[in-house]
């Protein structure tokens, strides 16, 4: 099937429409627990669906917004699946969780630890364990999908700042995996 022809309506249309479809991008990656780094590739699959799917809309048949949404959630799903082909279904190895340490040990026969848990689980787990500052700058940014100049904005700190604070907290964490394997091994 060919592409269809961008005109300068659609183009409109598509840049008007492009944070939203990153946006549920973002949520589907979430909602299907892939890791964070996968999240950035398939919320660009769902903005490349945006253009591929907006000359195809037909008003008659569903209102835009649930087109796109449609639309794009499926190209998102339809990426995550060709990741898993690609790079081996995610997981997360165990971590501690203080607060459910009780209903883990009932769970799992004695045992501390989970087997098996969510991603966005062990990012909280890792969170907790940042300064509050770092932690609040790095929720809003990939919890909350907020872009980096407004965090920027509500902090009154530039953009770069808050690049620096996420990849320092990107720092700390994998040292905290790190320090974490470190005790599980011995």
């Amino acid at each position: 099937m060919s592409r269809p022809k961008v005109t300068d309506a659609i183009a409109e249309l598509a840049a008007e429409w492009h944070g939203y479809a990153y946006r549920v991008g973002r949520a589907k990656a979430r909602k299907l627990g892939a890791p964070p780094q996968w999240h950035e590739d398939l919320a660009q699959a769902a903005v490349e669906e945006l253009l591929v799917c907006l000359p195809r809309f037909d008003p008659a048949r569903s209102a835009l917004k649930a087109w796109v949404c449609h639309r794009c959630r499926w190209a998102t799903h339809d990426e995550y699946r060709r990741l898993v082909q690609r790079r081996g279904k995610p997981r997360v190895r165990s971590l501690p969780f203080e607060e459910d340490a009780a209903a883990a040990e009932d769970a799992n026969g004695g045992k501390d630890r989970f087997e098996e848990v969510d991603a966005a689980d062990a990012v909280r787990w890792l969170l907790s364990r940042l300064p509050a500052r770092l932690a609040g700058v790095v929720r809003r940014y990939w919890f909350d999908d907020a872009p980096m100049h407004v965090i920027a904005a509500e902090l009154g700190v530039s953009g770069s700042r808050i690049s620096q604070m996420v990849a320092q907290a990107n720092q700390q964490m994998a040292e905290l995996l790190a320090a974490d394997e470190g005790r599980e091994a011995a």
